[in-house]
């Protein structure tokens, strides 16, 4: 079953895509009058900006500075070195996010500009920041922003460090939707016979490196703990072996997620110890897929967001084989504890 209706993404998608011309537009207009970025988001959001757009700032950047942070951290100390010299960047699918107005409100007479990506028109976000584009209307809000931000975060690296993909990313921005579609596709069999494989745990694993790391994480926390209430845990491959691998030898389901950037030989130790002590374990990647039309060194920086319709294929066949709803939350969404309300609250 898929999750969503992957029939309707790429249309969806257009209107957000629409917005390109004036994000290139904003950036060049940013890019001479700013040093550093900071990026700011809780959950989801946060890991991509962490995982994926800061690693790629630091792999290109000599002179511009990137840091990533979560709001409910940025907000309580923003860091000294925020100054008129500093890009803003806010991410949140709700834009209403309360730990990312807090950010905002934090650094409001400090930072040059504030730009959001958020995934409804109308927002609170929206309203506290300079400039506002949004995926309203994508059939995954979620991966049409983080499209919006490579493009923003892309052009921004050729005017400041020279970065030579800009068209290439561009081009390849068009073959985007076939990817995630043909992702979704071709994994509902092998989601389906993983879920069997699994349903019975209570418990998983998951392990990733570089870009991966963010899907990864998505994953364990937002889906398998969220969704279906499962005690997950995600390992970057870099700390796998100094502890938690003492943990796979239990049974417990280890789901490696593959990327095609620098880091992947992290991997190799992770794979080599699962195939010599027959770890329970499935790998997700994008490697063997063809992403017909998307050039080689863009296929790293869109690799965790196609897979992510695999991963969203097992998450919704491990709900239908054990019963569970995946719109069922106990506390999102129903409860409100902030760090403004509850800060000094101690049991």
């Amino acid at each position: 079953m898929a999750p969503f209706p992957v029939d309707q993404f790429g249309e969806k998608l257009q209107p957000a895509l629409g917005q390109i011309e004036g994000i290139i537009s904003l950036a060049k207009q940013l890019a001479p009058n700013i040093d550093r970025i900071q990026m700011v988001s809780s959950g989801t959001g946060d890991s991509f900006m962490e995982k994926v757009l800061l690693k790629w700032i630091d792999a290109q950047s000599r002179d511009l500075e990137g840091y990533a942070y979560k709001s409910a951290d940025y907000a309580i100390s923003p860091p000294k070195r925020t100054n008129d010299r500093t890009l803003l960047i806010i991410t949140s699918v709700s834009g209403k996010t309360d730990d990312a107005l807090l950010a905002i409100d934090a650094v409001r007479d400090r930072v040059h500009h504030t730009v959001a990506f958020i995934g409804r028109d109308q927002s609170p976000i929206a309203v506290r920041a300079h400039t506002t584009f949004t995926a309203s209307g994508a059939v995954d809000p979620y991966v049409a922003n983080c499209l919006l931000m490579q493009v923003f975060i892309g052009k921004i690296l050729e005017l400041k460090e020279g970065w030579g993909g800009m068209s290439r990313l561009l081009n390849s921005l068009a073959h985007f939707p076939k990817a995630y579609v043909a992702a979704a596709l071709e994994s509902q069999k092998r989601a389906k016979e993983d879920a069997v494989r699994f349903k019975d745990h209570d418990k998983m694993m998951f392990i990733g490196a570089g870009y991966a790391e963010q899907l990864g994480f998505v994953t364990s926390d937002c889906n398998m703990a969220e969704k279906l209430k499962i005690h997950s845990t995600f390992v970057e491959a870099s700390r796998f072996l100094h502890g938690p691998q003492e943990l796979v030898n239990s049974g417990v389901p280890v789901i490696q997620v593959l990327g095609e950037d620098q880091y992947q030989p992290l991997m190799g130790p992770v794979q080599k110890l699962c195939s010599d002590h027959k770890v329970n374990t499935a790998v997700y990647s994008t490697r063997e897929m063809k992403m017909a039309g998307v050039a080689p060194d863009i296929r790293p920086l869109f690799s965790p967001l196609v897979l992510r319709t695999s991963l969203k294929n097992l998450v919704a066949e491990l709900a239908e084989v054990k019963g569970l709803d995946l719109d069922h939350r106990y506390f999102y969404g129903k409860a409100s504890y902030t760090v403004e309300e509850h800060g000094e609250f101690n049991l």
